[in-house]
């Protein structure tokens, strides 16, 4: 594994895990709040693990700058209006240092976007997906990983027979509820795009734990979530299928359904989310996405 600066891409520290075969795909993934690109530095592992092939791929993990004085004023103006009308501070350069770091991978492998995959944790999957849904290119594959749609992002149909989205979300998560979670990404379902969904059952990423069986802090990196990412990042760069995942955080738990996007039955998760559960400023203020959340959700 290898620490380098991101140069011109990112002013953070980036984990790189180089390829140890010849160079033939790229997985970036954005961390959540609290943590850095280190969270999902046992994905390599899990995926050899897994009966994946892990040679080829370079694993590059970036670490979100520190938090701006300004970028924390636009937070705490943030939380205090309704869940609909927040809004958080924009930073387009954040956008456009993601955009040249897909750049300089699809260069990396011939000009091939179909080989590059994006995604992220919490306030990086909000990052990863507008970067995904914004660049001109479609990649290979965007991995949300207990993360929402943004209403500022765009749900490009143009895209949505060529970029798969996967949807990993915490059962009993009240910072990004399940429900909440299908409310947004139901809008890229609407217009044609294929998503595939995890709910990681007794799961519950969130700071506000209630009494109960043993849930995991919001704050503390999911394993289940590195098994399902690590599947996913087989089938979408290497069209390998792997054996379903049987690792849970919390092996007693009860299995969940899939959410589901498509048909309004028994598994559908559609109602609202509660007043100041699912979504909130920080995440976004601190990656430097701007947006209002939840306003056009469907």
């Amino acid at each position: 594994m290898q620490h380098i600066p991101a140069m011109a891409l990112l002013r953070a520290p980036i984990v790189i895990i180089e390829p140890t075969a010849v160079h033939s795909h790229s997985l970036i993934l954005l961390h959540g709040m609290h943590c850095d690109g280190r969270m999902f530095q046992r994905l390599p592992q899990i995926l050899t693990a897994l009966g994946g092939n892990a040679s080829g791929t370079r694993f590059i993990f970036p670490s979100s700058p520190d938090l701006s004085p300004a970028c924390v004023r636009g937070e705490t103006l943030a939380v205090q209006k309704p869940l609909r009308e927040r809004t958080v501070l924009s930073s387009p350069s954040r956008e456009q240092a993601v955009h040249r770091l897909l750049d300089a991978e699809v260069a990396s492998l011939g000009g091939d976007p179909s080989r590059v995959a994006i995604g992220g944790n919490s306030q990086g999957g909000t990052v990863a997906i507008h970067a995904a849904l914004t660049y001109p290119k479609p990649l290979a594959a965007l991995f949300s990983l207990c993360s929402i749609l943004l209403d500022v992002t765009p749900a490009p149909p143009a895209l949505a027979d060529r970029l798969p989205v996967y949807v990993f979300t915490a059962e009993f998560d009240q910072e990004y509820a399940p429900r909440f979670q299908h409310k947004c990404f139901k809008r890229l379902a609407d217009v044609g795009f294929r998503l595939f969904s995890h709910v990681e059952p007794g799961a519950a990423l969130s700071t506000h734990l209630s009494a109960g069986p043993p849930r995991l802090d919001h704050y503390t990196t999911s394993t289940a979530e590195l098994h399902h990412a690590a599947a996913w990042a087989s089938l979408a760069l290497h069209g390998r299928p792997l054996p379903p995942v049987t690792y849970r955080d919390v092996p007693s738990a009860v299995p969940q359904p899939p959410l589901d996007f498509y048909h309004r039955g028994a598994g559908a998760i559609l109602s609202e989310p509660p007043d100041g559960g699912a979504a909130g400023g920080w995440w976004a203020s601190w990656w430097g996405t701007s947006g209002r959340v939840g306003a056009n959700a469907s």
